[in-house]
């Protein structure tokens, strides 16, 4: 169910604050990031955005040049065509793009820079 999703969300959150947020790229951080460019409900996608921006705000110090995730990290978790499909998705949905962590996709690369 979607609040299952959810809580396993928070659970692997939990679990990053729990053992510090670094280093990128753990099994949970990648689980939440399968989630955000996963074919899920709306719920369950903004549940893992928030994670996200939760995580990343926590690991920048809240700078204003937050680090960005390189391609590696993504090719572990899909390809690239499946990357670049997902993303479409999401920035054409205008709920999310307008929402504050709508503001986390400039943390990934742009497509048009991966060909």
């Amino acid at each position: 169910t979607p609040e299952a999703q959810m809580d396993f969300i928070r659970f692997a959150e939990q679990y990053l604050k729990k053992n510090g947020t670094s280093p990128r790229g753990t099994p949970m951080e990648r689980l939440i990031l399968r989630v955000a460019f996963g074919d899920y409900p709306q719920p369950v996608l903004m549940e893992a955005w928030s994670a996200i921006y939760r995580i990343n705000m926590t690991r920048d110090g809240h700078s204003r040049k937050p680090f960005r995730y390189p391609i590696e990290t993504l090719e572990e978790i899909m390809t690239v065509p499946e990357y670049t499909a997902h993303l479409a998705r999401l920035r054409a949905d205008h709920t999310f793009a307008r929402s504050t962590v709508g503001s986390e996709l400039a943390r990934f690369p742009d497509p048009e820079d991966l060909e």
